[in-house]
Parts: C-alpha cells; structure tokens; sequence
C-alpha cells in the first residue's frame, strides 16, 4: 500500500482490510501507525541483510572481477530499493523523525562489507584511496536511487531496465579512473 500512498495516507482500516484482520488485532501488536512502520522497516532491514550475506557468498576472495562486483552491487541495490519501494520512500520523507536511523544502519553493515569486499580488486587504484572510493560509489549509487524514490525525476525511473547498465558504469567507471 505505500507503493500507492504516503504513510499519512495509510489509515489504519484500510491496511487492517487489505491483511484481512481487524483494528483490534493490529492494535494489540502495534501501539501505532508509526511501530508498524518501524516493524514494516526492521523486516526489510532483515530481507535486504539475506540478500547481503548471499551477495557474500556468490562471491568468494579471489573469485570475482571488480566489474563483476560492480554490477552485483548495482543489481542488489536497485532491486531492494524496488521490493521495498514504499519503505524507502517513507522512511525517506521521515528521516527527521528518527524514521531513516534502522535503514541506515543496514546501508552503514553493507558499505563496511563493500569496503572489505571491493579493495582487494582495486589495483591501480593507491591503497590509501580504495575505501575513500568504495564509499563514494555508493554514496553516489544510492544517492542516484534515493533521488528517484523520492521525485522520480528522470530520465530513468526506479522501473526502467535501463538504470542498472547506467548505474554500473557510473560505479565501475568512478572505481576505476585513474
């Protein structure tokens, strides 16, 4: 539902309607609207650290390319801004409440695994720059995605095929250039 609507818009009758359960029900799990969302935000967390730990595992040291990272990286990132598209949004439009702090903490685990992951592959690149690098990348990767969750701008929308190819070669070409 918040693929469709804000969470202010979210009324708690139409969610319970649309889970098939009643208000009571959801009120003797949840105090509010906004510990349901921080529930909805820790499952994602939970989901996208699977992902991470499967990413780990499909790459083991010494068995990758950087370009192949990259574009690992880059088809992880977007899909879990795609299957948790009305989180992130949320959390997004409420990060002054304390609403972005369990979605930032998960992308804070992630760039330390990237760091770890991405450094050895980085020759050329002097050693005192690698995590420098690593870093931006993916500040710029996922502040490329959190721009379009929020205003979908243009000129490649969240659903287009075409945001992972230009996605990785902005990563691969930034990680790479001398």
């Amino acid at each position: 539902m918040l693929r469709e609507m804000s969470l202010e818009e979210l009324s708690i009758d139409e969610l319970c309607e649309e889970a098939g359960t009643t208000v009571g029900a959801f009120y003797r799990r949840f105090e509010s609207k906004g510990d349901f969302f921080v529930t909805m935000q820790r499952v994602q967390t939970m989901r996208t650290e699977q992902s991470i730990r499967a990413f780990i595992a499909r790459h083991p040291p010494g068995q990758s390319s950087l370009e192949m990272l990259c574009e690992d990286i880059v088809h992880e990132t977007v899909d879990n801004f795609r299957s948790n598209l009305g989180v992130m949004r949320a959390s997004l439009q409420h990060s002054r409440e304390g609403m972005w702090k369990v979605i930032k903490e998960s992308g804070d685990r992630y760039r330390s695994m990237l760091v770890l992951l991405l450094t050895p592959y980085m020759d050329g690149i002097p050693v005192a720059e690698r995590q420098f690098r690593i870093l931006f990348a993916y500040q710029a990767l996922a502040g490329v995605l959190v721009h379009v969750v929020l205003n979908d701008p243009g000129p490649l929308s969240l659903g287009n095929k075409n945001i992972e190819k230009e996605l990785l070669r902005l990563t691969h070409a930034y990680l790479t250039a001398k």
